[in-house]
């Protein structure tokens, strides 16, 4: 509950409060009147800048360098990514090109914003040990083509990254193209009360055969507080164990696209080296 003063001043009225993170703020009221919208007005403030600022820190053009990445779900760690700098990514790295020798090593280190992770059937519509790798270049059309897109498939609202998910029991490689809904909707039933004034984009997995999966991410960059909530008003479990209170740097939601219907929710918390 946050403690204010109300302002007003040119018959407009503004709630004047602090938070322990952002600080001091006078945030219009609006149609706000009772108790319970004044705290629903600050908070949804507080909120929001306390988002930006998790966006500013995280997403600029080096991000994926010198890091790993703890995905957490249902209170678990489920899966570690590394930037393929890192020596801790080499056993993977190793296992792919084991795997599917049309790599090299050579090939995945050339960009140290490249990265690497290894999962299992923690989520549809993953079902074997498999390992994704991203690459953090926008996705050439020949890359669109051979998972049956094009260029016209998201248009501009194609960014600037791309998985490719390789199963190590069934040898099938599959592509996860990340975009937003800023020119044009891609998606039919997106879950309910997403979060508004956050910024959010979505991937959906293009299988080889030119097949799409059905369940998308949603990936939001949001606070624990919001997301907690969130988590509570859909009925899914909150993705971080009550001992973990780091700020994630981005939670997802899975969805089925065809059905509306929520999977789980998972948080990203960033870990970052120093440089050497």
């Amino acid at each position: 509950m946050y403690e204010y003063s109300i302002i007003t001043e040119n018959g407009y009225k503004r709630l004047a409060a602090t938070d322990p993170e952002v600080g001091y703020a006078e945030v219009q009221a609006g149609s706000a009147t009772t108790e319970a919208d004044c705290q629903s007005v600050l908070r949804e403030f507080f909120e929001d800048a306390k988002a930006e600022r998790i966006y500013t820190e995280n997403i600029q053009p080096d991000f994926t360098r010198n890091f790993k990445d703890d995905v957490y779900m249902n209170g678990s760690i489920v899966r570690t990514d590394y930037s393929a700098e890192r020596d801790e990514a080499l056993t993977n790295i190793n296992s792919l090109v084991s795997a599917f020798p049309q790599y090299t090593v050579e090939q995945i280190t050339a960009n140290p914003q490249n990265v690497i992770g290894t999962y299992g059937n923690y989520r549809p519509p993953y079902n074997n040990n498999s390992i994704s790798f991203y690459d953090f270049t926008k996705p050439t059309a020949d890359t669109l083509a051979a998972y049956g897109c094009s260029e016209d498939t998201y248009g501009d609202d194609l960014l600037n990254w791309h998985g490719i998910k390789h199963d190590l029991v069934s040898g099938e490689i599959s592509a996860k193209f990340v975009f937003t809904q800023s020119h044009g909707s891609y998606l039919s039933n997106l879950p309910t009360d997403l979060p508004t004034n956050r910024s959010i984009f979505f991937a959906r997995i293009h299988n080889s055969d030119g097949s799409v999966s059905e369940w998308v991410d949603v990936y939001i960059i949001s606070t624990i507080n919001y997301m907690k909530q969130y988590c509570l008003d859909i009925g899914q479990d909150f993705p971080l164990p009550d001992d973990v209170t780091e700020q994630p740097w981005c939670f997802s939601v899975v969805y089925n696209d065809d059905t509306g219907e929520v999977n789980c929710v998972k948080a990203y918390i960033r870990h970052r080296y120093p440089d050497a």
